[in-house]
């Protein structure tokens, strides 16, 4: 995948990372932020807001999802948005950027996997257009 150290947002003094998990029922999303410890310049997480609650799964579910995040105060300033994809095929079997080879990936696993790979897509879809310079 490349360097992955993590980078310590220089305007907020913390790193905040949305992971999501989309169903067909539910949406599991949780907003972890890291702080970096003066001491030893070691990040550490400082807090977690679970948005899962009232979320239906599918487009409606992300689209109210969405809504509700921009509106808080901490869904103004993500750095990095962490999407579960159940299958990565034999290609990828470790944690990726998200990229057009990976999305174009995850559409062929669709073949293959019709009940996840396209919930796993409308997610990313989904996150990309909210917040189009977030990784």
């Amino acid at each position: 995948m490349g360097d992955n150290k993590l980078t310590i947002n220089e305007k907020t003094g913390q790193f905040s990372v949305l992971a999501l998990n989309v169903g067909s029922s539910s949406i599991k999303v949780t907003l972890y932020t890291l702080h970096k410890a003066a001491q030893d310049g070691v990040a550490e997480q400082d807090g977690t807001i679970d948005l899962s609650e009232g979320l239906s799964g599918g487009q409606p579910g992300l689209d109210s999802l969405f809504e509700r995040l921009k509106a808080r105060a901490e869904g103004k300033h993500l750095d990095a948005i962490g999407h579960r994809v159940v299958h990565g095929g034999s290609r990828y079997t470790e944690p990726q950027v998200v990229t057009p080879e990976v999305i174009a990936a995850i559409e062929e696993i669709g073949q293959i996997d019709p009940e996840h790979a396209p919930l796993a897509l409308a997610g990313i879809y989904a996150a990309t257009k909210a917040y189009p310079d977030v990784p």
